[in-house]
């Protein structure tokens, strides 16, 4: 270390001989005086050094949050007043921004001032392209970009991020020695809320960090809105309330007629209107293929009532994603004619809609029963939709629904796709009132059971599946494949097993019980044994997901 300075010092004396009284050589007298001087002035600059010395400061890394999303920007900040080189100028340093696996080096941050000693800086983590697969965050295939590792700095970096993950800052102050400050990467639980800014709208607010794909643009996604009149409802947009907030709105008005874009049809008297939202992007312990529903209900009153009544009847209470719906509608004002039979539904007497979420048939036509009976009726089949259990099927063997449509006109050629959970809605406008029909549809647990709780040694065995959700062809016999095993033969079979019928969802099979090896659709037994048939559902209502299966086992004995 080098020091300047400098030590002013007076020695005054009358005579050198008051200083040293001992000492008679003058020189060594001097010699000694000398010494003297010289420790005083090697004092005074060690004082002086202590006093000018500035200490060494540790630079601090700051990032602007304590948990990121995989979308987020990540704002960078670097007290480091060592690296103020230049009083006048606008100096840079350099940094490492690391996610796993991914990381970008150097990268540049600006001294946010002349003189300041800090500097800033931020890059934007862009998710992953794959992690949701096909399906994307929002069921219909968005993903974020993935895009990086890339940028110099000091704002054009993009980096790669996980669900699961973390971000590092790294300032190398010398070749060993470096300070770093780092920050989770965590996915969100959503929420969902009404709010109510006149009586005849609402706005669903969902809040949802992992939605907001890209910090610089305002996102959007699709969600459905539906009431206990109309359970098909509307699909509305919820656009992001600007770039990088991750809250999102849309807006929903309430109608006596026909639901359309974002118009809900609310029946007389009390609704209650739900908002629903799959979260596709859950913190642990979910993982990466789970998803939930969130809901918001809100009650809305419509005082608005008509006569004479139009009645909707639909043939069952809830649906499966693959069912025939039969449509009944009791209309005796528009039975016009006592001699013929009619149609209702395709002109500007009454128009009719089907549709559950996101699809629609309009206009759809049904016939009269008979003349002069005012009842019409006709039925639309349900599609299903053969992206939601991916490559393994139905069965794990690839078996999809076709989910064709919306086609048709009426009154029996109608084919709808329908999701796992949703609803499915009928309405008839008329110029007088507007009424609608309306039923959920859902996945169901299937279930396993032998015909007999006993069986021969030689005789053959009845395994029966009652699954509707893998009934999916209203025209055809399916087929679905179950495990079977015996004490004896723990590796046993795989079984095919016929529906008993078209569109019963009912299945089952013999088995034939053998004592020699097990070979197609023979098991070897003993007696004494017992017999499992298992069948792996893989259409299960919620809570379970897409991604879920449930093993159902049932047993017999051999006697």
């Amino acid at each position: 270390m080098n020091f300047t300075g400098f030590v002013n010092f007076q020695v005054s004396f009358l005579d050198q001989a008051y200083m040293f009284p001992k000492v008679k050589n003058a020189m060594f007298r001097v010699g000694i005086f000398s010494v003297v001087i010289i420790i005083i002035a090697l004092i005074g600059i060690s004082s002086t050094a202590s006093h000018n010395v500035t200490a060494v400061v540790t630079p601090i890394v700051t990032l602007d949050k304590n948990v990121y999303t995989w979308t987020d920007r990540v704002n960078i900040s670097v007290n480091a007043p060592d690296q103020n080189l230049d009083p006048n100028k606008i100096d840079t340093i350099n940094v490492t921004v690391s996610t796993r696996g991914n990381s970008i080096s150097p990268y540049k941050l600006v001294e946010t001032g002349v003189n300041t000693g800090v500097f800033s800086g931020f890059v934007t983590l862009t998710g992953s392209s794959t992690l949701k697969g096909s399906m994307g965050v929002d069921g219909k295939g968005k993903n974020p970009t993935g895009a990086g590792p890339s940028g110099v700095g000091p704002t054009d970096g993009l980096l790669p991020a996980d669900d699961s993950d973390g971000i590092s800052v790294t300032f190398q102050i010398t070749q060993s020695n470096s300070v770093s400050g780092s920050a989770l990467i965590r996915w969100n639980l959503g929420q969902v809320t009404w709010l109510s800014p006149t009586p005849s709208t609402r706005v669903l607010k969902i809040i949802d960090p992992d939605m907001n794909l890209n910090p610089s643009a305002v996102d959007s996604f699709l969600t459905p809105v539906f009431s206990n009149s109309d359970l098909a409802g509307i699909t509305i947009n919820m656009t992001e309330t600007g770039p990088d907030t991750g809250i999102f709105r849309g807006q929903v008005h309430f109608t006596n007629l026909t639901s359309s874009g974002n118009r809900l049809h609310l029946s007389g008297g009390n609704n209650n209107v739900t908002g629903d939202y799959t979260d596709r992007t859950l913190p642990a312990p979910y993982t990466t293929s789970d998803q939930i529903v969130i809901n918001a209900n809100t009650s809305i009153n419509n005082g608005n009532t008509f006569g004479p009544p139009i009645i909707i009847t639909l043939d069952k209470n809830a649906y499966t994603w693959t069912d025939r719906v039969g449509i009944t509608i009791t209309a005796p004002s528009l039975n016009l004619d006592p001699n013929k039979i009619e149609t209702i539904g395709n002109n500007a007497l009454a128009k009719i809609t089907v549709s559950t979420r996101g699809n629609t048939i309009f206009p759809y036509k049904l016939v009269e029963t008979g003349p002069n009976t005012g009842i019409f009726t006709g039925h639309v089949t349900l599609t299903g939709n053969p992206n939601i259990l991916g490559l393994g099927g139905v069965d794990g063997a690839g078996t999809q629904p076709t989910g064709a449509g919306p086609t048709g006109s009426g009154p029996r050629d109608g084919l709808l796709p329908a999701q796992n959970i949703d609803g499915i809605t009928v309405t008839i406008q008329t110029p007088k009132q507007t009424v609608t029909g309306t039923a959920p549809i859902a996945w169901n647990i299937g279930q396993d059971t032998w015909l007999q709780s006993s069986y021969p040694a030689t005789g053959q065995g009845i395994c029966r599946i009652v699954d509707h959700d893998v009934n999916l062809g209203q025209l055809t016999i399916d087929k679905l494949i179950v495990n079977m095993w015996s004490t004896t033969d723990s590796g046993g079979i795989r079984l095919s097993l016929n529906e008993t019928g078209r569109s019963t969802g009912v299945f089952q099979g013999p088995v034939f019980f053998t004592s020699l090896a097990s070979h197609g659709n023979h098991l070897q037994v003993n007696h004494g044994d017992t017999v499992t048939c298992e069948y792996k559902d893989r259409t299960l209502p919620p809570p379970y997901t897409p991604a879920d299966q449930l093993r159902k086992l049932a047993t017999t004995s051999i006697k």
